[in-house]
């Protein structure tokens, strides 16, 4: 699919579904997720890895992932010390990974090939009555991290994703994610702190913009009664495959009034 006419058929199906990214402002999951954001880039291969409740992430691409030889870089946000989502990567991967794990509780019965971390991601180094937050960039430089794309960034923190990614991509700290995994919820009885549907749309907006991610999975997590969904992204520069393209339009691409409200 990497030849100029299958990137041709790419950009024509993205720019197809601009219309399909801004139909619904309804707050309620079941109606925003429905109408909102579909999948705008197709993968030669998928995998689901993962328990397979809500917990599995979908992967774009693993065995070109793991052709390369290259040590697969993993963060993964968000576990309450529960690690098939790293188990299985490790397995695929077969050893050849490098995982961090964040989250504010005490670990236990962590893997050995898991490093973890008590540390949640935001706008800023800061210390909270819930824990520590550092930024993305303080984490990538005390991890070594600094010259370095994570190959797979994932995320179920229940609520905070926009808290933790809109500080994150606006500051330009997002840029070195090849592929994103992550569990998206809408303000609700159970999560009343959890983001409104235009906080999403900004966003999803932003990882377009400024990190250069387009959607390849979306899919409604039926475990939570419409409320989240769990969304993939990866890594998709359309400027720098403009060559590709006869007729490529930037506008057509990241024109920010083709998708407000």
């Amino acid at each position: 699919m990497d030849t100029p006419g299958g990137w041709s058929r790419r950009y024509e199906r993205m720019v197809a579904q601009v219309p399909r990214q801004k139909q619904s402002n309804d707050d309620r999951g079941t109606h925003f997720f429905q109408g909102n954001w579909e999948p705008v880039i197709g993968c030669e291969t998928m995998r689901k890895i993962g328990d397979i409740s809500d917990s599995g992430k979908w992967i774009c691409n693993p065995d070109n992932m793991k052709k390369t030889g290259e040590k697969v870089l993993i963060y993964s946000l968000g576990s309450r010390n529960e690690y098939d989502f790293e188990e299985d990567m490790y397995k695929f991967f077969e050893g050849n990974v490098e995982i961090h794990t964040f989250d504010f509780g005490e670990p236990r019965n962590t893997p050995h090939y898991v490093n973890y971390h008590q540390w949640g991601i935001g706008g800023e180094d800061v210390e909270t009555e819930r824990g520590t937050f550092k930024t993305l960039h303080t984490i990538m430089e005390l991890l070594g991290h600094s010259d370095k794309v994570i190959d797979v960034f994932k995320m179920d923190i229940d609520g905070a994703e926009c808290d933790a990614l809109i500080p994150t991509i606006k500051n330009g700290w997002f840029n070195k994610i090849n592929q994103l995994q992550m569990e998206i919820h809408l303000r609700g009885p159970k999560v009343p702190n959890s983001p409104n549907a235009l906080e999403v749309h900004e966003m999803m907006m932003l990882l377009r913009e400024h990190s250069h991610l387009e959607v390849f999975n979306k899919e409604p997590n039926t475990m939570h009664a419409g409320g989240c969904i769990e969304v993939a992204w990866v890594k998709v520069d359309w400027a720098q495959l403009a060559g590709l393209m006869p007729g490529f339009d930037m506008k057509k691409v990241y024109d920010r009034e083709l998708y407000k409200f």
